[in-house]
């Protein structure tokens, strides 16, 4: 089994302050469209959990309860669009 745990994504620009009424805020909390581009990024984070296909349900099963996956994913090859 192989377990891929790319960096959470991150944007500098999340960091920004800005001055709104006199005092200084993050951005994200300025902005609702900032904060949801931040939303969409941590949305689109995936890891991935690589195993042989004989014993892809037990592996599927165990990984779901131990990371706490909420939902069936499925990914799907470029060749099956």
């Amino acid at each position: 089994m192989l377990v891929d745990i790319p960096e959470k994504p991150e944007i500098a620009e999340m960091k920004a302050q800005v001055i709104v009424n006199g005092k200084m805020i993050p951005i994200d909390k300025a902005s609702n469209i900032v904060a949801s581009l931040e939303k969409a990024q941590l949305d689109n984070w995936r890891l991935g959990v690589f195993t042989p296909p004989e014993f892809k349900e037990k592996v599927g099963t165990i990984a779901r309860e131990f990371f706490g996956v909420k939902k069936d994913l499925k990914q799907f090859k470029l060749t099956d669009i």
